[in-house]
């Protein structure tokens, strides 16, 4: 396999275009990422447990899941997950986090209505 163009840079690692593979994008892990041994476990683990309707009939792709594991010179060092157009996607933690952000808490608050009692 062979890497691309970076597309994102985050906490966790960089996710890069896969060379002719246009469907699919590589996420590899920080060199000194806390964990990192246990993050490739886990990764593997998923990788052979894909849950059912990840991607539609259609080829709409739902849920990016590892596909295959990235195998460096030294070991696991991330995986291959379908591409998606991140124009319109949302991440999951966005829409499944109930927890208002701290600045509806400010306006609930000038309201008198005692909001972190209720999500504490």
């Amino acid at each position: 396999m062979v890497l691309g163009a970076v597309l994102a840079r985050a906490g966790e690692g960089v996710v890069y275009e896969v060379v002719g593979r246009p469907e699919w994008v590589a996420k590899i892990f920080h060199e000194g990422l806390k964990d990192r041994d246990v993050k490739c476990a886990k990764v593997a683990a998923m990788v052979g447990s894909p849950p059912g309707g990840a991607v539609q009939s259609d080829g709409f792709v739902v849920l990016t899941w590892p596909l295959q594991v990235v195998v460096g010179e030294g070991g696991p060092v991330g995986y291959v997950m379908r591409r998606i157009d991140t124009a319109d996607a949302v991440e999951i933690h966005t829409v499944s986090n109930v927890v208002p952000p701290k600045s509806w808490r400010v306006s609930y608050a000038a309201s008198g209505l005692v909001l972190d009692s209720l999500i504490s």
